[in-house]
């Protein structure tokens, strides 16, 4: 398994956002059992819709690799995500740093008009030696499957004391069809759902095999 994938930025990603947009709201979408991610998702598109799928493995890829990979494993899902709270800056409202345990992965952000402060920022532990501890994942777990025996004083404690290891390093802002892409071992987080419904394409990539003329990944930044 290969690491080390730069962050990479595309504007504009998709020809036809607004069809893609039209093509988002036919899906069936399901909550989380597990509770890992706010919101909802449509199945892996590769089931759903696998010509679409594929035309987006193949340009995502291209921004990374002169030739085709050799074979793939991508999963890639359309996801809504509604505010828990009326103020955008609630911390209900606000992401979980964490890591997608992937080899790189991202989005493609969908909504039109979208609030200020509802993309995505990265972040650096502040120790390295630092280990997640499980009841964070508890914590965030009960929220997303909003189990109602949880306390805002319980909430705020772990989100704060997660926040607390880390140091905010990018900051990007969510923009109608743009493509933000990062190393599978980086910290991320959303930065706030916003007051409005948020739609996004987020995909990980989880197996490369590479054609021997592809020595190293390309460090191309694309804006």
């Amino acid at each position: 398994m290969r690491y080390g994938y730069p962050t990479l930025i595309r504007d504009n990603f998709f020809t036809n956002p607004d069809e893609i947009v039209e093509l988002a709201n036919k899906f069936e979408y399901y909550p989380a059992d597990t509770g890992h991610w706010p919101g909802k998702r449509t199945k892996n598109l590769l089931e759903v819709d696998p010509n679409f799928f594929n035309h987006i493995c193949a340009r995502i890829l291209k921004n990374y690799y002169n030739y085709s990979p050799i074979e793939y494993t991508f999963s890639a899902f359309f996801q809504k995500s509604s505010p828990y709270d009326e103020d955008q800056y609630n911390l209900k409202n606000l992401g979980w740093v964490h890591v997608d345990q992937c080899i790189f992965g991202g989005l493609i952000y969908l909504t039109k008009n979208p609030e200020e402060n509802t993309g995505t920022s990265l972040f650096d532990l502040k120790n390295s030696y630092w280990n997640y501890p499980e009841y964070i994942n508890q914590v965030k777990r009960g929220h997303y499957l909003q189990d109602e025996t949880l306390t805002d004083q319980a909430y705020s404690g772990a989100y704060e004391f997660l926040l607390e290891q880390f140091q905010e390093t990018v900051s990007v802002q969510s923009k109608y069809n743009r493509l933000f892409s990062y190393d599978g071992n980086q910290y991320h987080a959303l930065q706030s759902i916003g007051t409005k419904e948020r739609l996004t394409l987020v995909f990980f990539c989880k197996h490369l095999l590479i054609d021997d003329r592809e020595s190293y990944h390309s460090s191309r930044i694309l804006g």
